[in-house]
């Protein structure tokens, strides 16, 4: 009689342990597919975003091709004949490569630059406030706006 007994707590206990592995397996599997923390409509943590814009919080790749941006940094006075040194920053909101930087000066020159040349060197003849612009074109063809500076030259 005893020796029933035993076996039916054993049966008993293998159907304990078999019931909590399934409730375990059970846990793991709605825990991993963010069942509990992903209501429907909701971003899970889990789920792969696209990269942020640097520019505001939408996501960079909309299927929309964006002109990109360009600022330019040069000396505000110079003397006559001295050459000076300008950078322009280019970021583009697509991550696109940059194509063609092109500058303007207001005594009437024009360069344009290879990628990567965004540092141009230039030299006023003739004294007064003038203006440099530049502005930019990525790879898709868009043109930055331009982005200006004065510099007085005396």
């Amino acid at each position: 009689m005893k020796r029933a007994s035993e076996g039916k707590h054993h049966k008993q206990g293998l159907l304990v342990v078999l019931l909590i592995v399934v409730v375990l397996a059970l846990v793991i599997v709605l825990f991993s597919s963010n069942y509990f923390f992903s209501p429907p409509g909701i971003k899970s943590f889990s789920q792969p975003s696209q990269p942020e814009s640097p520019f505001s919080n939408k996501p960079a790749k909309d299927n929309v091709n964006h002109a990109p941006n360009v600022t330019i940094s040069c000396p505000e006075t110079a003397n006559v004949n001295e050459q000076i040194q300008c950078t322009a920053s280019a970021r583009d909101f697509d991550c696109d490569r940059i194509t063609w930087y092109f500058w303007t000066f207001t005594d009437g020159s024009q360069q344009q630059a290879a990628p990567g040349l965004s540092t141009i060197n230039h030299t006023f003849i003739s004294p007064g406030t003038h203006m440099i612009k530049v502005k930019v074109q990525d790879v898709n063809g868009l043109w930055s706006e331009e982005a200006s500076a004065s510099i007085f030259v005396g």
